[in-house]
């Protein structure tokens, strides 16, 4: 069993294990370079991915050119540009490794074939959907209803060990602001 199978095991026990040998036998691994691009702006997104090993970001380029970091995802987590894996449209947005990676790719072909085939992959393919849904929208709350500084504290609290991997400029541009901006809330923080 792969890492992804062992990880859905885990998670969802009910999967049968015919699923999981069809997973092991048509998942794709991937390594993947510190600043290696798993996908670029205006490629059609064809797979959801699974870290396995190391971190990656995706993030697009406002209108003024600069890149806004969107969201980071870590060993066992998911990663896709969804609206493009769903539409079979250009991305909008780049998906780059921060670290040298190890990701499981699951082909769309794969996912499509899943569904029809078996009750408990629907099941996993809308957990994962929903779980992909609930981080842009957590995303988009706060950016609307929390300061730079609460966005900051709040990152602080649920994912502290991006704050180990992650270039601080990357943070700064998921938080939306400079990189900066950034050093002056982390100095206030320091004072209290």
């Amino acid at each position: 069993m792969n890492e992804l199978s062992t990880y859905l095991k885990e998670k969802y026990p009910d999967i049968d294990d015919e699923t999981l040998k069809i997973i092991d036998n048509r998942t794709i691994v991937k390594s993947y370079s510190n600043g290696e691009f798993m996908l670029r702006e205006g490629k059609i997104c064809n797979f959801i991915g699974f870290i396995v090993r190391g971190s990656a970001r995706t993030y697009q380029y406002n209108p003024s050119g600069t890149e806004q970091t969107l969201y980071f995802s870590i060993e066992n987590e998911w990663i896709t540009s969804y609206h493009s894996f769903l539409m079979n449209k250009p991305s909008w947005i780049t998906i780059e490794c921060l670290e040298d990676s190890k990701v499981l790719l699951l082909p769309k072909s794969l996912l499509t074939q899943l569904y029809k085939e078996t009750s408990i992959a629907n099941y996993i393919g809308r957990l994962i959907a929903e779980n992909l849904y609930l981080q842009e929208y957590e995303r988009n709350k706060d950016l609307l209803t929390l300061s730079a500084s609460q966005r900051y504290q709040k990152l602080i609290d649920t994912r502290p060990e991006l704050l180990q991997r992650i270039k601080l400029q990357y943070i700064a541009s998921y938080i939306g602001i400079a990189k900066e901006s950034l050093s002056r809330i982390r100095n206030q923080k320091n004072t209290f």
